[in-house]
C-alpha cells in the first residue's frame, strides 16, 4: 500500500492552495480512506501512521479538521482539473469537455456530483453537499451554479459538454443551458408534450428501431413556456431513449449520452469499495471535507488503474475487466513484491507525479 510519505509527496505536488497544517491533515484523512476503505471517522484514524498515541486524540484532530471554515473545497477542485481535465474522452482532438452531472445520496443530504466520464468510470471534478430542506426551494439555482463553476475551471477556448439524466430536463436548465452557449444531452421524460411540424403529443409517440437513432429538429419542448431543442430518439433493448441535445448528430448524441453512466459506477466504487455508506455526519460542511478526501484517494487510485499493465489484469481477478479502483488496490498490493517495483517506478508512479498547472 501506499505510505503516508507517498501520500503527501502526491498532495504536495500537485500544488493545492491550502496551509501547510490543514493540507498535512487533508493527507491524513486520504492516506486513512485509503487504507481503512470506510468512511467511518473512527476507523479512518485507527489507520493513521503517527500523531496522539490515544485514539479519542486522534479522532478530536480529524474532528477539528472537519470542523475548520478555513478548509475550502474550491481551491481543491482548481488544483485537481488540470490533472483531470487531461484524461478526458476525446483529448486534445477535440474542444469539447464532457461533464457528467448527477445526484446521489450520501447519509442523510444529497450530493451533486460532476465528473468527468473515463473508462468505464469517472473522476469527480467538483461537488457540493446539501441539506434536502434547500432541494425544494433552490435546486434550480444549485444545479446552474455547478455548470457555472465547472466551466470556470476549464480552459478559455474550452466548451463544456453537460451529460445529465431526466431529472435534470427542466425547460429553465435547458433554457439557462443554451443561454450560456453550453453543450449538452438531457434524457427527456417521455410523458412529456411536444411539438414538433404542427403536431402536439407526448414525446413517448415517437419511436425508432434498435440500432437507428433519429434526430428530431426544432422540436417545442413541454406545452407551457416551451423551449426549442433537438431531441434524438434511440432504441435499446427494450427501453426507448429521448435525448435533448445542442447537437444534431443523432448517434453522437447517443454515443455521449452512454458515458453519463459511468458517473453511476462512480458513486458505487465510492459507497461500496471505499466505504463512503458508512459515513454518518449530521452538518453538510463537514461531510464536504469528508469528501474532499474521497475525491483526491479517488482520483490517485484511478490514476494508478490506468497506468497498470494489462498482462497484471489475470493476477488480480479472472473476471475479463475489473475497475480502475480495484485495478489500483490490487497494483498497490502487488507492488510491494521486490521483482514488481521497476514496474512501479517507471509506469505508475511517475502518474501520480503530475504537476497541477
Amino acid at each position: 500500500m501506499l505510505s503516508y510519505t507517498d501520500v503527501w509527496d502526491i498532495v504536495n505536488r500537485w500544488h493545492i492552495d491550502m496551509r501547510v497544517t490543514r493540507l498535512r491533515n487533508l493527507a491524513l484523512l486520504v492516506y486513512g480512506i485509503i487504507q481503512s476503505r470506510s468512511g467511518c471517522l473512527s476507523v479512518i484514524v485507527r489507520s493513521w501512521p503517527h500523531g496522539p498515541r490515544r485514539h479519542t486524540h486522534r479522532l478530536k484532530r480529524l474532528h477539528r479538521f472537519l470542523k475548520n471554515p478555513g478548509v475550502k473545497e474550491a481551491p481543491v477542485f482548481e488544483s485537481l482539473a488540470a490533472i483531470i481535465w487531461s484524461y478526458r474522452p476525446g483529448g486534445k482532438r477535440t474542444k469539447l469537455f464532457p461533464v457528467a452531472l448527477d445526484w446521489t445520496k450520501v447519509h442523510a443530504f444529497s450530493a451533486l456530483f460532476a465528473a468527468i466520464p473515463r473508462k468505464s468510470r469517472a473522476l469527480p471534478l467538483a461537488f457540493g453537499t446539501y441539506h434536502p430542506d434547500r432541494l425544494r426551494h433552490s435546486q434550480n439555482k444549485l444545479e446552474r451554479g455547478m455548470c457555472t463553476l465547472v466551466a470556470s475551471l476549464l480552459p478559455k477556448d474550452a466548451t463544456p459538454l453537460f451529460l445529465a439524466d431526466a431529472g435534470f430536463g427542466r425547460t429553465e436548465f435547458i433554457r439557462w443551458l443554451q443561454k450560456q452557449n453550453f453543450a449538452f444531452v438531457v434524457r427527456l421524460r417521455p410523458e412529456t408534450l411536444v411539438r414538433h411540424r404542427g403536431r402536439t403529443c407526448p414525446l413517448g409517440q415517437f419511436n425508432t428501431i434498435e440500432g437507428a437513432p433519429i434526430t428530431l429538429s426544432n422540436v417545442q419542448y413541454r406545452g407551457k413556456k416551451p423551449v426549442t431543442v433537438h431531441i434524438v430518439v434511440s432504441r435499446l433493448g427494450d427501453s426507448v431513449w429521448y435525448l435533448g441535445t445542442s447537437f444534431s448528430d443523432a448517434e453522437q448524441t447517443v454515443a455521449w449520452y452512454k458515458k453519463r453512466f459511468w458517473i453511476e459506477e462512480m458513486f458505487r466504487d465510492l459507497k461500496s469499495t471505499l466505504g463512503l455508506r458508512k459515513a454518518h455526519l449530521k452538518d453538510e460542511e463537514r461531510l464536504t471535507r469528508l469528501l474532499l478526501g474521497y475525491q483526491i484517494a479517488y482520483l490517485i487510485l484511478s490514476l494508478i488503474g490506468f497506468r497498470v499493465p494489462k498482462r497484471w489484469h489475470h493476477y488480480f481477478s479472472s473476471r475479463p475487466s475489473l475497475s480502475v479502483i480495484w485495478l489500483g488496490l490490487h497494483a498497490l498490493e502487488l507492488c510491494l513484491k521486490p521483482r514488481h517495483r521497476k514496474v512501479w517506478r517507471r509506469h505508475i508512479w511517475p502518474a501520480l507525479w503530475l504537476e497541477s498547472g
